[in-house]
């Protein structure tokens, strides 16, 4: 049973009247803080249970906010794509040119690759008349994105871990010549890969 007791000194008179309370841990509790009540003693539990929840929230929000980001960059925003069209995704990297699907961040880091990694220069093949969707994103630095004969010229650049999405139509056929616009590196001259519209 609580008892709620605001003055100090009326407290410790009922401690002293009552020498047979044989509770070591309220003892314990009244010879560190004795100017503490029982009230007040029901809130400093209530704080700790009130930090504990906060504690797990601001955890479970840090540990989430990866996952909720992959989520919707594979499910929210792939619904914007038309499901008739032909989706490739092509990574820029510095050092190695464009690189087909995702690269993860490992893979940018230099000390962790092999030195003299061939540049890569993609071959993409599509029909005339195909619905072509470009999933673009940057491994490492800001990059660019050109496709001239299309009329598709990113000037924005590509964010690292940023994805943007260039659609058109493949109404010509022929071999086109797709680069990165933006100085990126020692390497950016050799940044190029090949679109092969087939008729």
């Amino acid at each position: 049973m609580w008892v709620s007791i605001n003055n100090p000194d009326a407290l410790s008179y009922l401690i002293n009247r009552l020498p047979t309370i044989d509770q070591p841990g309220w003892l314990r509790f009244v010879e560190i803080a004795p100017k503490i009540v029982p009230e007040e003693l029901f809130m400093h539990r209530n704080n700790r249970i009130l930090d504990r929840f906060f504690l797990v929230l601001v955890v479970t929000i840090l540990v989430g906010l990866p996952f909720g980001i992959a989520y919707y960059d594979r499910h929210v925003s792939s619904q914007k794509i038309p499901s008739n069209a032909r989706v490739f995704t092509l990574t820029g990297h510095a050092g190695r040119g464009w690189l087909m699907g995702e690269v993860p961040a490992y893979g940018a880091i230099s000390f962790w690759q092999k030195q003299g990694q061939p540049i890569e220069r993609p071959e993409i093949e599509v029909k005339k008349g195909d619905l072509v969707v470009f999933k673009l994103a940057s491994s490492d630095v800001v990059h660019g994105f050109s496709l001239k004969d299309f009329g598709i010229y990113l000037t924005d650049g590509i964010q690292p871990g940023k994805v943007i999405y260039v659609s058109f139509k493949a109404d010509q056929a022929g071999t086109f010549t797709f680069s990165c616009n933006a100085i990126c590196g020692d390497m950016h001259q050799n940044m190029q890969g090949t679109l092969v519209v087939t008729a």
